[in-house]
């Protein structure tokens, strides 16, 4: 039999966001299971719930290096031909889980930003939201450029700058790359 997390949200948070509640939901259900880092994605209307059903994923332990370079390469590569579609939004340790030969990312959220203007909520972690999207009121691939650099760093380095102000002067260097530009470019970057 197999094990699935499951994740319940009560119907309200979509009310206001019910169209890009609808496409996210569909595009994460076409492209599940097409990609090593996205696994199989469903939707299930339960009452005044909808739940998300993925497949569970063991997350085995990894140790951070040089040798993870070839695995960051594959989810940067994965995430330029996701992205066309969908950002992930939310890129931190929590939501990357390594299956002892790839990333898998968790977490991919039905909706990034809940509300409706003024008050837009971000189902991201900051610091590492673009500028741009906070402005724009949308998550883009710009925060998942971010983040990915960010995680490659840290995988490789054992360590990511901090400083507001470095990740504000890297941002548009980040965002105009292609994904697959960005775990070299976090193995060589020097602050």
């Amino acid at each position: 039999m197999e094990r699935l997390h499951v994740k319940r949200y009560s119907k309200k948070l979509f009310e206001s966001n019910q169209l890009s509640f609808e496409s996210r939901s569909k595009v994460l259900e076409a492209l599940g299971g097409t990609f090593q880092c996205l696994k199989k994605h469903s939707f299930y209307e339960r009452g005044d719930y909808i739940e998300l059903e993925t497949e569970y994923i063991e997350n085995k332990a990894w140790s951070t290096g040089i040798h993870l370079l070839v695995p960051l390469a594959t989810l940067a590569h994965e995430l330029n031909q996701i992205n066309i579609s969908i950002p992930h939004g939310d890129i931190v340790k929590k939501n990357v889980l390594w299956n002892g030969s790839n990333f898998v990312l968790v977490d991919w959220e039905p909706l990034l930003e809940y509300g409706a203007e003024p008050a837009i909520f971000f189902k991201s972690t900051k610091p590492y939201i673009s500028r741009l999207d906070i402005k724009n009121s949308k998550i883009t691939s710009n925060t998942d450029k971010i983040a990915l650099f960010y995680f490659c760093r840290k995988q490789l380095h054992g360590w990511f700058p901090t400083e507001l102000t470095e990740l504000i002067k890297l941002e548009n260097d980040l965002i105009s790359r292609e994904f697959d530009e960005i775990p070299e470019f976090a193995l060589s970057f020097t602050p």
